[in-house]
Order: structure tokens, then C-alpha cells, then sequence
């Protein structure tokens, strides 16, 4: 893909408001959801040294964030997730996007089953509930379709509108 730096950052910030809309669902926006949590798009997995970093930041913050990496399977992105829920801080290398059939946002569910699931509320604060979505992978796969199917369709969308999306500063200096 020959991108120019602008095209490239404009399509990342397409993703990222695709992204948002999919864990916040019809609640709040773009804005209230960059000012809630900490979204990264692209790179590799995050190395300990940085992970531990960003636990730091969260327990000080109590913003939680969200790296999403490319995979071999394009469509489906490693999800890391590092966050303070419940007196505790969180960090998962390996989190999947599930959606139930009547969900209007996704879940961030790690891929062992047995963390539980997290998702934002209507005021996009991040929640963790002690029960997967499912039991294990199998079980897990049509939800998982849903929540990969809405976030192409969201991108999709955000393409076809060709509405410039909003870019977080960084990138508009970037873009500049």
C-alpha cells in the first residue's frame, strides 16, 4: 500500500474512531471517549518495560489503555489491554473482541477465559465482570465473528463518509 504520511495518518485515525465506536457502542463520543481512555493503533506487542510503564501511568491516571497491533490476519488485531478495575491493575497481552447478538458494544475478553471479561459502560469507564462471555474458544467463535464483522463495518463506514475524522494532536502534527 503506497500511502503518503497524511493518508497514512488519516486511515489510522479512521481506525481509532472505528475502534471507539465498538467498545463504547452509542454512548458519549469520539471526544469523551479519547478523554476516558488511552487508545494506540499499530506497532508490534508491547515488551515488559513498556507494559510495566504503562501500568504506572494507568494506577496514576486511572486511564486505561488499549494497544491494538497488527496481525497476519488483518482484520483481526492483537488487543493489550493494561487497566486499573477494582482495586487492581490489569495487564492482558492477548484480549479478543466478543459482541452478543443484542450487544451494542464490544467485549474485551482475555484469551485464557478465566480473567473474566471488561467492557466500558455508559460513561465509559472500564468494567470487569468475573465471567467470560464464554467458555473457551469454540464457544466464543460466533461472538468473536460479531465483533470483528461490526468493527470492519465501522471502518467501512468511516471510509465511505470520507468525514476527515478527528485527529489526536500528535497525529495532526504528524499529518501537518
Amino acid at each position: 500500500m503506497n500511502e503518503t504520511p497524511e493518508q497514512q495518518t488519516i486511515r489510522i485515525a479512521g481506525y481509532m474512531a472505528a475502534v471507539a465506536r465498538l467498545l463504547r457502542g452509542a454512548a458519549g463520543n469520539d471526544e469523551a471517549f479519547r478523554n476516558k481512555v488511552e487508545l494506540i493503533v499499530g506497532g508490534s506487542a508491547a515488551n515488559l518495560p513498556t507494559l510495566l510503564h504503562w501500568a504506572e501511568r494507568t494506577n496514576r491516571t486511572g486511564l486505561p489503555m488499549l494497544l491494538f497491533s497488527p496481525t497476519e490476519q488483518q482484520a483481526v488485531p492483537q488487543v493489550t489491554l493494561v487497566a486499573h478495575v477494582d482495586g487492581q491493575t490489569h495487564v492482558v497481552e492477548s484480549c479478543m473482541l466478543w459482541m452478543g447478538a443484542r450487544d451494542d458494544r464490544a467485549r474485551l475478553v482475555p484469551d485464557g477465559f478465566d480473567l473474566g471479561c471488561f467492557r466500558l459502560d455508559d460513561d465509559l469507564g472500564l468494567r470487569r465482570s468475573p465471567r467470560a462471555p464464554a467458555r473457551n474458544f469454540d464457544a466464543a467463535m460466533p461472538g468473536m465473528s460479531r465483533a470483528y464483522g461490526r468493527l470492519i463495518e465501522l471502518e467501512m463506514e468511516q471510509r465511505e463518509s470520507q468525514a476527515e475524522p478527528h485527529l489526536p494532536v500528535p497525529l495532526r502534527k504528524v499529518a501537518a
